[in-house]
C-alpha cells in the first residue's frame, strides 16, 4: 500500500544530527526525521525537536554511535549524543512503508505522525497531519482515549515503548498556537482528564 508520500525540499538539519542520519545511512538502514521537527518546518518554523526513527537495531546502532543512553532499550528508543544535543532515535522493525507506518502510527497527534527520508526527503503522512497542519486542527491518531489514558496513568513513551503522550498540556500548547481540537478528541480529553 503507498502512503500519502511528497518530496519537499531538503529540511536544514544541524549539522550534527544530518551526520548521525548519514552515518544509519551509510550503515545500510533506513532513517527517517519524524515528529515535531518536521511539523515544524512544514508549518514554516525552524525546527527545534530532532528525533530519528530507523530500522538499524539497537545493537547496531550502540556499535555506531559510541555515545549512547538505552533510555527505553526494550522498546527499542535511545538517546545518541552528537556532541552538539542528544537525539532520541526508535528502532523499527521491517523495510520500506511498513516499519515506518507502523512507527507513525503510535504518535499522539497526526501532525506529529509526519516522516521525512534521509536522504531522499520524501516526506510520509500517513494519517493527513499536512492537512490538519494548514487547517489548524489538532487530531489524535487512532484512537484518543487510548493515547490519554497512558499519560493519565503516568506512563511515558520511553516506559511503553508508544509514542502517544498527548496529556492535558500537550493540548493546550497547540490551542495556544490557534489548533482547533478535533471535537471527538476533545470529549475523550475531559473523560480522562475531568
Amino acid at each position: 500500500k503507498r502512503m500519502n508520500a511528497v518530496i519537499i525540499d531538503k529540511i536544514s538539519a544541524p549539522a550534527d544530527v544530518s551526520q548521525l542520519m548519514e552515518t544509519i545511512h551509510r550503515a545500510g538502514f533506513e532513517v527517517w526525521l519524524v515528529g515535531g521537527a518536521i511539523r515544524d518546518f512544514l508549518a514554516g518554523y525552524p525546527p527545534h525537536d530532532w528525533d530519528v526513527a530507523t530500522n538499524a537495531p539497537c545493537r547496531r546502532l550502540k556499535g555506531l554511535f559510541p555515545r549512547l543512553i538505552p533510555i527505553g532499550i526494550h522498546h527499542n528508543i535511545v538517546q545518541i549524543h552528537t556532541g552538539e544535543r542528544t537525539v532520541e532515535v526508535n528502532s523499527y522493525e521491517g523495510f520500506g512503508g511498513n516499519g515506518i507506518h507502523r512507527d507513525l502510527a503510535r504518535r499522539d497527534f497526526t501532525v506529529n505522525a509526519l516522516a521525512a527520508s534521509h536522504p531522499s526527503g520524501e516526506v510520509l503522512d500517513p494519517f493527513g497531519g499536512r492537512a490538519d497542519l494548514h487547517a489548524g486542527m489538532l487530531r489524535a491518531v487512532g484512537d484518543a482515549h487510548r493515547g490519554l489514558e497512558l499519560r493519565a496513568g503516568g506512563e511515558h513513551h520511553g516506559e511503553r515503548g508508544d509514542h502517544r503522550v498527548a496529556g492535558a498540556g500537550d493540548v493546550e500548547d497547540f490551542a495556544c498556537f490557534g489548533f482547533h481540537i478535533h471535537d471527538f478528541f476533545r470529549e475523550q480529553r475531559h473523560a480522562v482528564f475531568p
